[in-house]
Formats: C-alpha cells, structure tokens, sequence
C-alpha cells in the first residue's frame, strides 16, 4: 500500500533556487522547491551521517532511497490555510484594469477586449484566494579568483532575488511505508540543511521536519473532471519513447488514469 509522509521545509535564511534569466549580473529563485532538489538534499544528508563516502550508491539503502525510483520527491510548495499550496492554472487571468478582477480565459468570451494577464501565484481551494511567495532583491560584489581571500576582485556588482526567511514549505514523499519510516529513523524527525548555491554566504538555510506517515487517499474517478499539472510532464508510448502529439498524450494519460479522455478546442 502506497503511503505518504510529509516534509515541512521552513526558511531560516533566505533561499536561492536559481533559474536561468539570460543575465549575467541577476539571478532570479524559484518560488518552491523541486523535488529533484529535496531528494538531493536528503540523500546528502544521508550520505554524511551514514559516513558512506563515495561509495554511497554502493549502498543497498541508499539505492532503494534515492536512486530506484521507489520514492517520489513531491515539489515543497507554499503552505497556508493548513494546505500545500498549488500553482494556480494558466487559464487564470487578471484584468488591467483598477478593480484587477480575475477571469477565466477559458469561459471569457472571445470579443472581450479588456486587457488581461496571466497571474502567477499559488493557491489553496477555490474560493480561498491566491498567495505569492514573499521575496526579497540582494546585493553582493564578485570576488573571482580573490574568492578565498574574502575580497571582491573586480569590484562588480550583481543581484539576485531569494525567497525570504519565515516562510513554510510543504513538499510530501509517497513510497512503500517500510521506506518511508527507514527514511525517517535513520535521518532524524528534524534537522538543518541549506538549499542553493551556498552555504556560507549567509543564504540557503532550511529546517527540515519530517512529519507523521498517512495513506495515500487515491481520488476518485468521475465521468468528466479536469486534470491540473502542478510540475511539467513527460509523456511515453507504449514503446517507452516520448510523445508530442496532442493524441499521443492523452493516450499516455488514459493509460495511467484508466479513463478515457477526448480532445476538445477551447480556444485559438
């Protein structure tokens, strides 16, 4: 039986998730954590306390944890109104307009000529509002190869923007619960770990908390619903190979899902 356990992540310090925005000079964070991140820091964790060197993946419980695929490593999203929070859909656009009334382009008329945006937030039940992620821009000098001197070499300047301290996180770990409870003996209930790119420049600072273990409550199945991608998708033939192609898609999803889905044109 598939259970899940989940793993509270709360910002000491400010935390830079890097992604790529074309400029040398700023770095621009995530708004949550990926569970590629998580799994990382966690099998770090691991290797440290168990003194397993670099031989970890020699390891038969270092494997099984995180290199077989067994566990998922869910994104730590934010959490409020004792909910994970969820990306809210594409589809949700906010008008440019003084009264900034949100809409949904999939039932707005397509005459509308109100200027709208997409609005990147996340969000708990319908109903309950939209949340962002607090932030903060900082300023730090280059050192370049004075790095180990503690001096700026060149006297440059550069930003980055990092999710602010005091904020929680909830990601969740689905797996077997005999791996699950492993994960959490053998790594302690608590503990501190840093995300990003450094450790050392006053940055990056997380503390863990590995919660209780639950079932997971598979939803059920209804003759029409909608299905919301929180992280991107990869979708594979029969063959194992990825597909494109709207058809190729929904017949992956079908697969899985056990429901049978149609293609419908919902705009232009």
């Amino acid at each position: 039986m598939k259970m899940k356990m989940q793993l509270i992540i709360e910002t000491v310090q400010p935390v830079l998730i890097s992604v790529n925005t074309g400029s040398q000079n700023h770095w621009e964070t995530l708004d949550y954590f990926p569970g590629s991140a998580i799994r990382g820091v966690l099998a770090n964790h691991w290797q440290k306390k168990m003194k397993l060197g670099k031989n970890a993946h020699e390891d038969a419980d270092f494997f099984n944890l995180f290199l077989s695929g067994k566990l998922r490593f869910l994104n730590g999203n934010l959490y409020k109104e004792n909910q994970r929070l969820q990306p809210l859909p594409m589809n949700i656009e906010v008008e440019k307009t003084k009264d900034a009334n949100f809409r949904d382009s999939f039932e707005t008329v397509r005459n509308d000529k109100t200027p709208a945006a997409k609005y990147k937030a996340m969000w708990a039940l319908p109903g309950t509002g939209a949340y962002k992620v607090e932030k903060s821009i900082f300023f730090h000098t280059t050192r370049k190869d004075k790095r180990l001197e503690g001096k700026a070499g060149d006297g440059g300047v550069f930003t980055y923007s990092a999710i602010e301290r005091g904020q929680q996180f909830v990601s969740e770990i689905i797996g077997e619960e005999n791996e699950l409870l492993l994960l959490k003996q053998k790594l302690g209930e608590s503990f501190s770990a840093w995300f990003g790119r450094s450790k050392t420049a006053q940055y990056g600072q997380v503390k863990l908390i590995l919660a209780d273990i639950h079932e997971l409550m598979i939803p059920k199945r209804y003759e029409k619903m909608n299905l919301l991608f929180p992280s991107a998708a990869l979708f594979n033939n029969a063959d194992g190979f990825p597909v494109t192609d709207f058809e190729g898609i929904l017949q992956s999803i079908s697969k899985e899902t056990e429901v049978p889905l149609n293609m419908a044109i919902v705009g232009t």
